[in-house]
C-alpha cells in the first residue's frame, strides 16, 4: 500500500515544532491581546487595537493616556516576574519590532518627547529609557537612551523614521550592569553604562508605550521578545524538512 503524506499533515508538524521554545522567555507575535503571551498592560492601555491595522501587528493608537505593556513588578500581582526575566546576574536580552508613527512632548514634561518610549530597568535596579530627542518636534524621530530622566547627553541616537525597524538590548549577565544596543542589526552601543539606582523605580520593569506627561505617541509594534529569539526564515524551512522527515520516517 503506497503511503502519503498531507499537506494537513506537515503543517500540523511544524506548529508543533514551533510551540517548543529554543529557551525560556516570553515571545508576543503581534497577534490578539499580547497579555495571553505573558506580557502586562501596564497603567492604562486600554485605547490600544490589537491585530490593526492587520493581523498580526499592535496598534498605539496617537494617545496621550500614559500605559503600554511589557513586564512591571510594580503592579502585578505576581512579583519578581520582570525580575526572573530581566535577571542582571544570568544577563537577557529584549527585542521589539515597531513603525513610530510620531511622538511629541506633552504639557507634564516638555521636552522629554515621550509619547513612544521605551523603559528597561532589570533586576538590579540599573535603567535605560529611550525616547525622543530633547526639544524634538512631532515631525523628527531621532530617538536616543538616556541613562537618566535627568542626563543632559543622550546615547545610541538612532533615526525611527521609515517605517519598521528592530530594536535590541542585550545584558551580558554577571551584574556588569551594561548594555549592547543594536537597531536593525547594527550595533549602535557596545558594554555602555546603565544608569544607577537612584533615577529608577526600584522594581525591575519594561514598558514600550507611552510615558504619558500629556505626550501623544502612535506606533505599530509588529512583535516583542524577550529572552525567546524569533524563529528566521531559514529556520522555519529547517522545521519544515524535519517535519517532512518526521513524517516519512513515521509512515514506514
Amino acid at each position: 500500500m503506497k503511503k502519503t503524506i498531507t499537506i494537513s499533515s506537515v503543517v500540523l508538524s511544524v506548529l508543533a515544532l514551533m510551540t517548543i521554545p529554543a529557551t525560556a522567555g516570553i515571545l508576543f507575535d503581534g497577534t490578539g491581546d499580547p497579555t495571553a503571551s505573558g506580557l502586562e498592560a501596564i497603567n492604562t492601555p486600554d485605547d490600544w487595537q490589537f491585530d490593526t491595522p492587520s493581523v498580526g501587528l499592535l496598534y498605539q493608537q496617537a494617545t496621550d493616556n500614559d500605559g503600554g505593556y511589557g513586564l512591571d513588578d510594580i503592579d502585578n500581582g505576581e512579583p519578581d516576574v520582570a525580575a526572573a526575566e530581566l535577571d542582571a546576574s544570568k544577563g537577557y536580552f529584549v527585542e521589539w519590532k515597531v513603525d513610530l508613527t510620531s511622538s511629541s512632548d506633552g504639557a507634564g514634561w516638555p521636552g522629554y518627547n515621550i509619547g513612544n518610549f521605551a523603559w528597561l530597568e532589570d533586576s538590579s535596579g540599573k535603567h535605560l529609557t529611550l525616547h525622543g530627542d530633547e526639544n524634538n518636534t512631532d515631525a523628527s524621530k531621532n530617538f536616543s537612551w538616556y541613562t537618566g530622566w535627568d542626563d543632559p547627553a543622550p546615547v545610541g541616537t538612532v533615526d525611527m523614521s521609515g517605517g519598521f525597524h528592530t530594536l535590541r538590548v542585550e545584558n551580558p549577565g554577571g551584574d556588569a550592569g551594561t548594555i549592547d544596543f543594536f537597531f536593525d542589526g547594527n550595533q549602535i552601543l557596545d558594554d555602555h553604562p546603565m544608569g544607577g539606582p537612584d533615577g529608577g523605580n526600584g522594581q525591575a520593569r519594561l514598558m514600550l508605550g507611552n510615558g504619558g506627561a500629556s505626550s501623544v505617541g502612535e506606533a505599530v509594534y509588529d512583535y516583542i521578545a524577550i529572552n525567546q529569539e524569533i524563529p528566521e526564515p531559514a529556520s522555519l524551512a529547517l522545521l519544515l524538512m524535519g517535519a517532512i522527515f518526521v513524517m516519512i520516517r513515521r509512515r514506514h
